[in-house]
């Protein structure tokens, strides 16, 4: 297992740390000017108020999916070691149609529970219920006659969609007098002004009225029925069908390290708007855990879709490490012992001979009256452990052409009966062989279940993010708080005055100057990106036009030569679908491939001028941070500026990892075409038409030309790109600034401070002893812990 795997306990290395701050912060409150708010102490306290409270920022998002009744809700349960949290969809429960997150309790969170319900976007509910209207008037306006009718099990597809189309509407504005069948299905209505009436519907609904106040409604819970039941009310008020999340906050030592869980359920949903909420979600995954039944898990085509279609070999740098873990549920259901001796490869631990000793040591103890429940359970463990290991390397063999990725095979059967075991026996506190037997069989089924090893493995995914900030708190927040604190005592000492007069004019002055040049910094670094956007990606845009409309028409022509069924099923798949005439096919991806692997490289070069922009801005910020030792004097100590250079360092550095993400982002939607890819984007409305009539084949195949033809599309396409571009490099600019205004604000500040107070301190008793007595142990602490810190990685990494 590799470094970032190794689970990293952070909050074990900080937990002696966070009291230091706790300790100046009281022992600060007892001066004489703490209540004063012209004293330069509310600078110190705010920031040792600020730290006593301290939460790791890092978060580490985990997607499940996987189709209904794999063991999906069953499986965050186990990770969560909670009962019934997480519901499945036969439950019948509201919550398994929009995604849930799972997430650890907040320092504001007072309940077992809180749970935060937000509903979605206006251009989502838009989305949504355009889709409801195009497949319930696909299906109910659809051709049956003729030769090109479609195939009965394309009626039935589309019937199906068509069901959840009128459910979801019917939810929403059932009390409406307009709202009924007849209107929606008669064929002289035009659907785009059925669409427009319903979004007129959806623009007069009082929220208010309904309990959402605001995007987000808040509830607590103390127990996980009552949890349950919580959000099932608020998802009834609040017109399920248009909330998109739901996060539960609780305590669970699997999400201790800023891991979070979400439950990504609908990806097959027969709703085309949900499929791309949901695969939108699933693309800012950290990391992403399909669930499978372990029976199926080889031959599974959703696996195969999900590993292959959707994640592919490029998306690994989509994310920080954007693993793809696939996890095999059910490993206690084994089915015929024969088969599984004739099927799996034999190993000294699991052979005929070995498993055949056990049957007769556990035959023998039973006959005798013995405990043999340990026996039992050992001997099913060879078989589960050996079925796993066989399902493991089939599927690595499989997938590990297109993508690296882990296989986990549990049972979360196994390990819910092992759990309860123990906590009976727990609770019984027997020390009879028969207990014992008990006790140690339970524990052999948790192992066989491998949850444990899964809850490690989910624990360590997030260990460099956390080793990172952890480094980050012990060598930049913490010293920069006893820095402050010694600095202030040290202006403020019985017999020091304050700095000569002319310094508070000299910091005026010298913050101008920071000022000035960290915004020519910014302009700077802003002008080279508008520069590479230009040049790098918009001018490619632009000139392969022409070349890959003519591409893409070329690939048109081979589909209009199908069969005319085979052309609506395409059509009614938004142009992705294989049959057993036609092996999958993908339309919007061969229309856009030629302009794919013609802007490959701009995405290379652009990635690369990137990273010499940044370059730059580093460089630039660093002769300002350089400057100031010798404008300044004795005013600072010196020993300040490495520690404010490493922290806008290692901010920096986070804003670059977030514009590496977003950009990412962009290209994957540049060059993909999950549902709301700039492709789709382009298109999806084509597919939603509904065609009745003659020749309708020959109207679909004129559609999709026209929408190419004239470089429309690709015009389309390059807009979407530059546009999302643009808004990219605008937060880009505020978040740099935002960086360089904290760090040129933390300078000020320092200097507030060592010019001593304008107020009159008058410390009483031994203030200023104990306080220098408690930076001195603040130092003493934090050197400790950073020295057992940097054992434990050096540890790992030697493992």
């Amino acid at each position: 297992m590799t470094q970032t795997n190794q689970p990293v306990n952070s909050n074990n290395t900080l937990r002696p740390v966070l009291p230091i701050s706790a300790l100046l912060a009281d022992v600060l409150k007892t001066s004489s000017v703490a209540g004063n708010a012209e004293s330069n102490l509310q600078l110190v306290l705010s920031l040792a108020e600020e730290l006593r409270n301290y939460q790791s920022p890092v978060e580490f998002s985990i997607g499940l999916v996987g189709d209904s009744g794999v063991g999906k809700s069953s499986l965050i349960n186990s990770l969560l070691d909670t009962n019934g949290l997480a519901k499945t969809a036969g439950s019948g429960s509201a919550c398994t149609t929009v995604v849930t997150e799972y997430r650890q309790k907040r320092l504001c969170d007072n309940a077992t529970y809180t749970i935060e319900v937000e509903c979605m976007e206006d251009r989502e509910i838009q989305d949504l219920l355009q889709q409801c209207v195009v497949d319930y008037r696909r299906y109910h306006l659809l051709d049956r006659s003729g030769n090109e009718g479609p195939e009965s099990s394309e009626i039935e597809r589309l019937g199906a969609k068509a069901k959840l189309a009128w459910d979801t509407i019917l939810a929403a504005f059932g009390d409406y007098n307009e709202c009924n069948e007849e209107r929606f299905q008669d064929p002289h209505n035009e659907t785009d002004a059925i669409i427009l009436m319903v979004l007129r519907w959806k623009d007069q609904i009082p929220w208010s009225q309904n309990g959402l106040h605001s995007r987000v409604t808040t509830l607590t819970a103390t127990d996980e029925k009552q949890c349950d039941l919580q959000i099932e009310e608020c998802l009834k008020s609040l017109k399920w069908p248009f909330i998109k999340v739901v996060r539960i906050y609780l305590e669970a030592k699997v999400l201790e390290k800023g891991i979070v869980l979400i439950d990504l359920p609908g990806f097959r949903d027969s709703n085309s708007a949900r499929v791309r909420i949901t695969e939108t979600r699933l693309y800012r995954c950290d990391e992403i855990f399909v669930v499978t039944e372990i029976g199926r898990a080889i031959t599974n085509k959703g696996v195969e879709d999900l590993v292959i279609r959707q994640l592919g070999k490029n998306f690994n740098s989509l994310k920080r490490s954007q693993g793809v873990t696939i996890i095999c549920t059910k490993s206690e259901v084994l089915g015929q012992e024969s088969e599984i001796l004739r099927d799996i490869p034999r190993s000294d631990q699991f052979n005929a001979t070995i498993l055949q000793r056990l049957q007769d040591q556990i035959d023998e103890a039973e006959d005798e009256g013995l405990p043999f429940a340990t026996l039992k359970a050992n001997r099913t463990h060879r078989f589960i452990y050996a079925r796993n290991n066989h399902v493991k390397r089939k599927l690595i063999d499989r997938y590990s052409r297109v993508r690296k990725i882990h296989v986990f095979c549990i049972s979360n059967t196994l390990y819910h009966k092992a759990t309860t075991q123990q906590k009976n026996a727990h609770r019984r506190r027997s020390s009879s062989n028969i207990s014992t037997d008990r006790a140690s069989a339970a524990e052999q089924m948790k192992i066989s279940s491998c949850i444990p090893e899964l809850q490690d493995f989910v624990r360590g995914v997030s260990s460099k993010s956390q080793i990172d900030e952890t480094r980050h708190f012990l060598n930049t927040k913490l010293v920069n708080l006893v820095e402050k604190a010694e600095m202030w005592l040290n202006a403020n000492l019985p017999g020091i005055v304050a700095t000569q007069p002319s310094a508070p004019e000299f910091v005026l002055e010298l913050e101008a100057d920071l000022k000035q040049k960290f915004d020519i910094a910014v302009n700077s670094c802003d002008s080279k990106f508008s520069t590479a956007k230009s040049q790098v990606l918009r001018q490619p845009l632009t000139q392969g036009m022409r070349t890959w409309e003519d591409a893409a028409l070329v690939a048109v022509s081979k589909w209009e030569r199908w069969h005319h069924n085979t052309i609506l099923a395409f059509w009614n798949r938004d142009g992705a679908h294989d049959t057993k005439a036609q092996l999958f096919t993908d339309w919007n991806a061969e229309i856009i491939q030629a302009m794919v692997e013609s802007m490959e490289p701009a995405e290379d070069a652009f990635r690369e001028e990137s990273q010499r922009i940044f370059d730059d801005l580093n460089t630039s910020v660093h002769q300002c941070l350089d400057s100031l030792p010798l404008q300044l004097g004795e005013l600072l100590r010196v020993e300040t500026f490495p520690r404010r250079r490493r922290d806008l360092d290692y901010e920096i550095e986070k804003v670059m990892e977030w514009f590496d993400d977003e950009i990412q982002s962009i290209f994957h939607d540049l060059f993909k075409t999950h549902g709301s890819s700039y492709v789709m984007q382009c298109l999806l409305p084509m597919y939603s038409t509904t065609y009745s009539g003659d020749k309708v084949t020959k109207k679909r195949v004129a559609a999709l030309k026209s929408q190419i033809r004239d470089e429309k599309l690709f015009r389309k396409i390059r807009d979407l790109c530059i546009t999302a571009v643009t808004a990219l490099l605008m937060d880009l600019r505020e978040k740099i600034q935002e960086q360089l205004d904290k760090c040129r604000l933390d300078i000020k500040n320092d200097l507030d401070i060592v010019r001593g107070e304008s107020i009159r301190v008058d410390e009483q008793g031994d203030f200023i002893a104990i306080m220098y007595s408690v930076v001195d142990e603040a130092k003493v602490k934090r050197t400790a812990i950073v020295q057992e810190f940097e054992r434990e990685i050096a540890q790992l990494n030697r493992n």
